[in-house]
């Protein structure tokens, strides 16, 4: 029985690594992945068969890993979640590049630096494997060995760097429905990771943070423009004037209609003084 948290371990190792990774079963089933984008996922489907997966495992129990490149440098690599019995299933990591020109689309890896995300990656699953032993055998935050303490850095040096790029997405697509889903398979990483992450970064939850970006859109266009409240809420990304108006006055303490009427008399107001 794998005890290793292979969601935390493998989302701390992209973090790090940006290179994406999957956990197998010997069986196929996938435990956990990170990092696959639309492209990325085809790749693999196109050069991992059953057949392909299955003489890996069997390679795995006399190498302690297996680097596979294939046509324009295209590679994989693959290690055993327990080295000591790879049956209980393997890591993939890749698809990467050894060749630097096609870094824009796949992550440029060459074979020497694999070597060194394996150890981190082993590192990072040996800190979980004790911390779902026994909470109490974890050294505090100073006696984490350089690859944790590495780990953790970068961890928290990355934070910036996921969340920038949802606020990326979502400032392009806020006139569309957009969902959860849709980040963070953009993102690549897990949702319920994206949620702690933006939570912490932001100090808000993804859904109040939206709504607030749409809602201050929509203010824009209630100054600025004759469109309907319906109008508005459709081109604001809300999918009824109704909802609009309710997450409106949740926001600003008042309906879009009061608020429109409200700068009207002030407009008035100042004109006539």
């Amino acid at each position: 029985m794998i005890h290793i948290d292979l969601q935390t371990t493998l989302e701390t190792f992209y973090l790090c690594s940006h290179l994406p990774i999957k956990a197998l079963h010997s069986n196929t089933h996938v435990f956990y992945k990170v990092g696959y984008t639309e492209t990325t996922e085809l790749i693999f489907e196109e050069y991992f068969s059953w057949e392909f997966f299955m003489e890996a495992i069997t390679l795995l129990k006399t190498e302690a890993f297996l680097h596979y490149t294939l046509k324009n440098g295209l590679s994989f690599t693959l290690c055993p979640i327990v080295k000591s019995d790879p049956s209980q299933g393997c890591y993939i990591l890749g698809p990467y590049t050894l060749t630097i020109e096609l870094q824009d689309f796949l992550p440029f890896k060459p074979h020497y630096c694999i070597l060194h995300l394996m150890e981190l990656l082993y590192q990072l699953a040996n800190n979980s494997l004790l911390e779902t032993i026994s909470k109490e055998s974890i050294p505090s935050e100073t006696c984490l060995s350089p690859c944790a303490n590495a780990a953790h850095s970068c961890e928290l040096g990355e934070y910036s760097y996921h969340i920038s790029r949802a606020k990326k997405y979502l400032a392009v697509h806020l006139r569309e429905a957009i969902t959860l889903d849709q980040v963070v398979d953009h993102l690549g990483i897990g949702k319920s990771y994206f949620c702690r992450l933006f939570r912490k970064v932001t100090g808000q939850t993804f859904s109040s943070y939206l709504s607030e970006k749409r809602i201050a859109a929509s203010t824009h266009l209630l100054r600025n423009s004759s469109l309907s409240i319906l109008e508005i809420a459709l081109q604001c990304g809300f999918s009824s004037a109704s909802y609009y108006t309710t997450t409106f006055k949740k926001v600003m303490g008042q309906t879009p209609l009061e608020y429109r009427n409200q700068l009207s008399e002030h407009l008035t107001s100042n004109k006539l003084s």
